[in-house]
């Protein structure tokens, strides 16, 4: 492959993952301008299920499959696909039909007093027909087949939205429109999948693949569910913590919800820089520069990082006004909470990088659930007296405390260190400038809207100018690192 075909793929893959993240952001106006706080905390309730079922299902084999692709012969790969296929659609089926039958009774457990019919029964056949997606994706990108990962993953995201705003805005379904929309779009999804490992061979389930994919996937299994459990749990335990009526906690979890998801923009953008610098990074990490382009970046990117937060702290009660009906107000202040801690997520993600450079990542499940852990504690501390805030203050916390970890557990492996000086006095900075932006609130919207902007903006011009010198450096070593590789190859050829 061409280096400009491997920029094009790297750069499909990348926009495949991030697009839909991004693009699920500006479907939340939609969501809150037509559902109420209490329907959209359902939605999120539903949702946050499907994921966690979805990925048990597939009992850690999206994480082998790939794997197993490579470790066999092109006469082999059709049994792998379609074993994979069987197994994780028998493992979906049998468990949505007990859970179907055990319904009524475990949903009679869950916060807000959800009906299970319809709204609990579509999440599960939403979760069973969403189970196989992982086979077509981890195939095309195997096969290095760029254009076709990115038509079904971002195709397949189109469509489902298309349904979800067709069934809630146009026919007015409600939240089961929502559902219903996610159902037809995954079932359709499905049958593509079907179509896919059908083209490759006959189905069949061959048992000693099942066994080498079950021994590699199985042990990814608990770390997945952690990172799930800390990112997505908090819904739950304001349910069951906040100490609310049924149809009030569920309006408490809608506005949580609406907050996190604009305050996670800052993840989401992190993720989308990171699917470029850890490739790169794993490439010249071993190079005498690497440590000091690795310090520089870090401050760059963690500075730009408060910035973003900075600017929808600034302006968080500004964006629920425009973006959310009556009833979403209290999802500010979860707004501003939540980017903070976005930021520390920023910090962890820039360390973990060294980690996974160092190849040591057994211990990461372990990080991952002493996590867990902390933000179990702290939304237990915390919800029954400060609400949803409380639990974004929790979130705050356990990212606080896994990217500390991290920092902890990386520093061993590598001659890693970050500006922390440069850092401290960015962020002290603006958390000043958050808090006094927040305690300007002038009674017109548009008026409010103009002054946060440039406050914002003032904040970055001056972290930009706090910058320079960093930046000089990285361009510097950018440059040295390059030449290297270009003498290298050289050599190499002569």
């Amino acid at each position: 492959m061409s280096m400009f075909g491997f920029a094009r793929a790297s750069a499909l893959y990348m926009l495949s993952n991030i697009l839909p993240k991004i693009s699920a952001v500006f479907l939340v106006p939609i969501y809150v301008r037509v559902l109420s706080a209490a329907e959209y905390g359902t939605i999120a309730l539903l949702v946050t299920l499907v994921g966690l079922l979805t990925m048990v299902y597939r009992l850690g084999m999206d994480g082998s499959l790939m794997r197993l692709h490579f470790d066999s012969s092109a006469d082999d790969r059709g049994g792998i696909y379609g074993t994979a296929t069987l197994f994780t659609l028998g493992v979906a089926g049998v468990s949505t039909v007990v859970l179907a039958a055990a319904g009524p009774f475990l949903f009679g457990l869950f916060p807000g007093d959800i009906p299970f019919f319809p709204l609990g029964l579509l999440a599960l056949l939403i979760a069973l027909v969403s189970s196989i997606g992982f086979v077509p994706s981890v195939f095309f990108r195997a096969t290095r087949q760029a254009s076709k990962f990115a038509a079904f993953n971002i195709g397949g995201f189109v469509l489902t939205s298309a349904m979800v705003v067709l069934l809630l805005v146009v026919w007015r379904f409600g939240t089961a429109g929502v559902l219903f929309g996610q159902l037809i779009g995954g079932a359709i999804l499905l049958v593509i999948a079907l179509w896919v490992v059908l083209r490759l061979g006959r189905l069949h389930l061959d048992r000693k693949l099942l066994g080498e994919m079950l021994s590699l996937g199985l042990p990814l299994l608990p770390h997945a569910v952690s990172g799930w459990a800390l990112r997505l749990m908090d819904r739950w335990l304001i349910g069951l913590f906040i100490g609310l009526p049924a149809a009030q906690a569920l309006a408490a979890i809608g506005t949580y919800s609406l907050g996190y998801q604009i305050g996670s923009v800052v993840t989401i953008l992190m993720a989308s820089f990171n699917a470029a610098w850890a490739p790169y990074f794993y490439g010249i990490a071993e190079r005498q520069a690497a440590p000091r382009l690795y310090r520089h970046m870090t401050t760059v990117v963690l500075a730009g990082v408060f910035v973003v937060a900075v600017g929808l702290s600034a302006t968080s009660r500004e964006i629920v006004q425009v973006v959310a009906r009556p009833g979403y107000e209290a999802a500010a202040d979860v707004i501003s909470v939540v980017a903070l801690g976005a930021v520390f997520y920023a910090f962890y993600t820039m360390f973990v990088t060294i980690v996974f450079v160092a190849k040591r990542t057994r211990r990461l499940a372990l990080l991952t659930t002493a996590s867990v852990f902390v933000n179990l504690v702290l939304n237990a501390l915390l919800i029954p007296t400060l609400g949803v805030v409380g639990a974004a203050w929790a979130t705050v916390g356990s990212y606080a405390f896994f990217a500390a970890v991290t920092y902890l557990y990386a520093r061993r492996m590598y001659p890693m260190s970050v500006d922390g000086v440069r850092l401290f006095l960015t962020a002290l900075l603006g958390i000043a400038v958050a808090m006094g932006a927040r305690a300007l609130q002038p009674t017109d919207l548009i008026v409010s809207i103009a002054l946060h902007f440039l406050i914002s903006v003032g904040y970055a011009g001056v972290v930009l100018l706090v910058l320079v010198q960093p930046m000089r450096q990285l361009l510097r070593l950018r440059g040295e690192i390059r030449q290297i590789g270009a003498a290298d190859r050289l050599g190499t050829a002569v």
